[in-house]
């Protein structure tokens, strides 16, 4: 090419970039503008602890948005699961600004365990590019220890008195009993059961005090998964085990205090949230398209897709359930607004809705997906992998009823690092030792007795 031909095109070039930017100075993408902006991703506390920490995380770009709106989707993985951490989002949009922050909350538990890590990647990005690969690591430090308070526990055999009527036991299973009781009192009551200010718990209600006034236990269904269509059928089967169930574990309270209602207690449903390619049989609308229905959802945690707020102020709620002693205190009042054009809510508009059960809070979410483990607090019944048909909702009914127990506050008696004296005590909280017959034992029916004493008392 000869020097005259290579002058020409470069002025046409340069007239062309020239004319694109006097016709149309808002949009600028010729020449050395068109780069994507690159992602950045930063945290000032690698390291946290369970109890009180929080890590602020930066997610930052290059350049203001120049092609549309830069949407950064994350990707959460590690050794900690979405019972260990609260994280306020996980998909962030840029507009015109170039840096967002968001928080990652850890939750405080009561069992001893290994330090744990949260491993945080970005899974895509819309008009914007990964600045190489950004990866961050926040380590979880445990910080709860299991000592013997030599000044108080155990307790003489008397404290127990109350809790072991009516029940049907030999000497040597009452002296197990109260062995094991001392350490339940420690470990999930607190090392002063009798006494105020002294124990992990207090305050805080478990969905028993709502069934001892109410005689109902209002709960919603989150699906993330599920083999075949979900139909009525299913839903029926699963709150029908769960009013079942719940009975068993109610026996013994009811005779402890008889101020119990003794009739069935009924689980009411508030409604129901499904992800992305769960598929709904229309027998499911049929029956139940009048409730509260999320469909499309995007989230894997513990956080709701409604708008929640405080009865007493009208103060937003930040869908953290380990600050709220008593979940009557919140009331559904709308839609979140936050959660992306793809997930679909009905109702769409709350100022007119009348629930069909009455409701406008719920207790506890039950919760599914495939092939992960069972667990459960008060706020979550974490049934994955645990429904055997997927056509009738048949689950495990072991595992559905040794969850539930950890909704209503008790503890898991097969751990010997808690309870190393647990062999030989039958409880649906024993993995191994389980009664027949999907039926509490006399040892779940002390330590529920005294999980509600502890209810009443604060």
């Amino acid at each position: 090419m000869n020097k005259v031909s290579a002058l020409l095109i470069s002025t046409i070039l340069l007239l062309s970039c020239n004319e694109e930017l006097n016709e149309n100075t808002d949009d600028i993408i010729c020449c050395e503008n068109n780069e994507l902006p690159n992602v950045t991703l930063s945290v000032d506390e690698p390291i946290i602890s369970e109890g009180s920490g929080v890590a602020t995380i930066s997610v930052s770009i290059d350049k203001v948005p120049n092609i549309g709106d830069v949407n950064i989707l994350l990707e959460i993985s590690g050794t900690a699961d979405s019972s260990d951490f609260i994280l306020s989002t996980d998909i962030l949009s840029f507009i015109s600004d170039t840096i967002n922050e968001i928080t990652l909350t850890a939750v405080q538990d009561m069992e001893v365990e290994e330090d744990e890590t949260i491993v945080i990647d970005i899974k895509s990005v819309s008009n914007g590019q990964e600045s190489g690969e950004q990866q961050l690591i926040i380590t979880i430090v445990d910080d709860d220890e299991y000592q013997m308070h030599k000044d108080s526990l155990p307790y003489p055999d008397e404290y127990f008195d109350e809790f072991l009527v009516g029940l049907d036991i030999t000497d040597s299973e009452r002296e197990l009993f109260i062995k094991n009781a001392n350490r339940f009192i420690e470990i999930c009551i607190g090392q002063n059961f009798f006494v105020q200010n002294s124990n992990p718990l207090r305050a805080y209600k478990n969905p028993l005090a709502d069934i001892h006034e109410t005689n109902s236990y209002p709960i919603y269904f989150h699906f993330e998964e599920y083999i075949g269509k979900i139909t009525s059928q299913v839903i029926d089967r699963i709150r029908d085990d769960y009013e079942i169930l719940l009975d068993n574990w109610l026996e013994g309270l009811k005779s402890y205090d008889t101020t119990f209602s003794q009739e069935l207690t009924k689980v009411k449903i508030f409604g129901f949230v499904f992800n992305e390619n769960v598929e709904l049989d229309q027998s499911f609308y049929d029956k139940y398209g009048d409730y509260p229905i999320v469909t499309g959802y995007n989230k894997t945690n513990e956080e709701s897709p409604w708008d929640i707020r405080t009865r007493s102020n009208n103060e937003l709620f930040n869908h953290n359930w380990y600050v709220v002693e008593d979940f009557r205190s919140l009331k559904v009042v709308g839609n979140r607004t936050d959660l992306g054009s793809s997930v679909n809510f009905s109702p769409s508009d709350w100022s007119n809705y009348v629930h069909p059960e009455g409701l406008d809070y719920f207790q506890t979410k039950w919760w599914y997906r495939l092939g992960s483990a069972a667990f459960a607090q008060r706020q979550y019944l974490q049934m994955g992998g645990c429904i055997t048909n997927h056509e009738t909702g048949e689950t495990i009914l072991s595992i559905y009823l040794h969850e539930m127990g950890h909704c209503l506050f008790l503890d898991d008696i097969y751990d010997r690092g808690k309870y190393p004296d647990g062999d030989g005590v039958i409880s649906v909280m024993n993995s191994g030792q389980n009664p027949p017959d999907y039926k509490i034992s006399e040892f779940d029916k002390m330590t529920l007795r005294m999980v509600w004493k502890h209810q009443t008392i604060y």
